[in-house]
């Protein structure tokens, strides 16, 4: 663990313990995966994926987040500032990974999962903060062939109605 100064408007996961147990739903998929994180932010699950992983591609839209997660120097890791909604990774892109790991704001990653669909990716987790853009953003991988293998509510926004949704899609 780094200690960094955060920069304004930071995301951070509301829990450690709910952060603790989505990291332990994405653990038993990363061990020697080349892995395509977008909406990586300051790098919550990278961090942690990247002892495990062969590489990971970090993307996200937030500058100054994907800056303080490339000052961390992870041998392990390549960032990359992009915004995923208005320039989404290309499929021919994601066909390089063998794992996608999604944690997307609560609009969701309409246009991405668009992108993803089409891939030959096997395996796609995505955590969601928002059902009604996870719906639509499920249908489209559905629509393109993946299935849901796992679906974990976990109360991640204590003392509010919102849910943490963390979700296994395969091909």
């Amino acid at each position: 663990k780094t200690n960094m100064p955060l920069p304004v408007g930071s995301f951070l996961q509301p829990s450690s313990l709910g952060e603790e147990k989505i990291f332990s739903l994405i653990k038993p998929h990363i061990k020697n995966k080349r892995i395509l994180e977008l909406y990586a932010g300051l790098g919550t699950f990278t961090c942690r994926m990247q002892p495990d992983a062969i590489h990971i591609t970090a993307i996200d839209f937030a500058s100054e987040a994907i800056f303080k997660l490339k000052q961390q120097c992870l041998p392990k890791v390549n960032t990359i500032e992009q915004n995923l909604e208005m320039d989404p990774v290309e499929t021919e892109v994601v066909n390089n990974y063998e794992l996608v790991v999604l944690d997307p704001p609560r609009s969701g990653a309409k246009n991405q999962c668009l992108k993803i669909s089409k891939s030959k990716v096997n395996k796609i987790i995505y955590i969601s903060c928002n059902i009604e853009s996870f719906a639509r953003d499920s249908k489209i991988l559905i629509d393109g062939g993946y299935k849901i293998k796992v679906l974990t509510g976990i109360d991640q926004f204590i003392y509010t109605h919102h849910l943490e949704i963390v979700t296994i899609f395969y091909k």
